[in-house]
């Protein structure tokens, strides 16, 4: 996932590499050595019956990816891994440089999909071949916008990653002044705002769709929250943000927490904190995490409960870089 112009410079063999910082973010929330998080593994779903359910997972292995050499592991992301964390231009590119390689990466890991749907017409009459062939041409079809999305972003970030050029991103980062007891890496295009009022037409595929990018980063004494977009998809970008910031203050992080329970799985939490929620708070996340997963890739649509506080922290200072 190294950026093109500087692939003949890799040293060795690709690394699981961690998509959210081991010793800044993972190591706090840990217990044992161990995180919570979503395990999607088909010895999992057979054993939970097609459930995602919050699963121990070794902090050497939680948000692992085949994304790059040690080298450029080490090169690409030394300010975010090495440094104090700041919000920094250079570390919000970094940052949400990352959180896009990792769900980029599981894109292209599902071109077997539309095979694996073509080859269900087996042995059925000619009209329920004629709807599964349709639907694999579908599904393909879907795959590779979604795909051609997330190109436009990796190819502009990963530029401005080898000029050394952080002028490109948007954010709002938003900072807490405790160690808040989650992390997550993520990117994806929103095709809803937080209160569900429609963003993106996903169902136009020969549209493209803008790229928004969240992730945490722990500090010394607090943590931030940064959601970054590309500059030429500031409407998409700025529409999540300030439909984030149109809710009170002691909302804020338990919305935008259920928002990316909603839409994403890289994301660890401690155990103490998960076991700690009301029974009505668990079967919230899980109506999130489980909403819109299926084979064909339907819209969430769950409805996010403003006033169900997952975590009573509020913000300490909000930042707008670049807008």
């Amino acid at each position: 996932m190294v950026p093109t112009g500087m692939k003949a410079a890799c040293e060795g063999k690709i690394i699981s590499a961690h998509s959210i910082s081991k010793s800044a973010n993972l190591k706090p929330l840990s217990e044992g050595g161990h995180v919570l998080g979503l395990s999607a593994s088909l010895s999992d779903l057979i054993e939970t019956k097609g459930k995602i359910v919050p699963r121990p997972i070794g902090v050497g292995q939680a948000s692992t990816f085949l994304g790059f050499c040690a080298k450029h592991d080490r090169e690409l992301f030394s300010c975010i891994e090495n440094e104090e964390f700041s919000a920094r231009n250079d570390q919000l590119h970094s940052l949400a440089f990352r959180s896009l390689c990792r769900e980029y990466y599981g894109k292209q890991a599902v071109d077997f999909m539309p095979n694996m749907i073509a080859d269900m017409d087996k042995g059925k009459s000619k009209d329920d071949q004629f709807m599964t062939q349709a639907m694999s041409l579908l599904n393909r079809t879907g795959i590779e916008s979604s795909k051609n999305d997330f190109k436009k972003a990796y190819n502009e970030l990963g530029k401005a990653l080898e000029l050394r050029e952080f002028k490109s991103l948007e954010s709002l980062v938003i900072y807490f002044d405790e160690k808040l007891p989650f992390a997550f890496s993520s990117a994806w295009a929103p095709l809803r705002l937080l209160d569900g009022s429609d963003l993106q037409d996903g169902s136009d595929l020969q549209h493209e769709c803008e790229v928004v990018m969240f992730a945490t980063a722990q500090s010394t004494n607090g943590t931030y929250i940064c959601i970054n977009w590309r500059k030429d998809g500031a409407k998409v970008g700025q529409a999540i943000a300030r439909s984030l910031l149109n809710y009170p203050e002691e909302s804020q992080l338990s919305v935008l927490l259920q928002f990316v329970f909603q839409h994403a799985d890289n994301i660890f939490f401690q155990r103490r904190w998960f076991e700690a929620l009301s029974v009505k708070k668990r079967k919230q996340i899980d109506k999130l995490i489980h909403d819109g997963i299926d084979f064909f890739g339907s819209t969430p649509d769950a409805h996010i409960i403003p006033d169900m506080r997952l975590h009573p922290a509020t913000p300490k200072n909000v930042a707008y870089v670049n807008w």
